[in-house]
């Protein structure tokens, strides 16, 4: 269990990696509003990639073939 748990976390941060790959994926300002603006960015894509992913599996899942 715990490999598998793991493996999600490793997956997850790929992933975001992936997305966020704005000045090599790294919050590079100390300005605490550039900060919060990149987290939220990423937040926002993290949820944008769920919602696209949920449509997917409901399309597949809802066709009768």
């Amino acid at each position: 269990m715990i490999n598998e748990g793991l493996n999600v976390a490793e997956n997850w941060n790929s992933t975001n990696s992936f997305i966020f790959y704005g000045k090599g994926g790294e919050i590079a300002t100390n300005r605490l509003e550039d900060q919060e603006l990149a987290v939220l960015s990423l937040h926002l894509l993290q949820n944008c990639l769920a919602y696209i992913n949920t449509i997917m599996l409901q399309s597949i899942l809802s066709d009768r073939k």
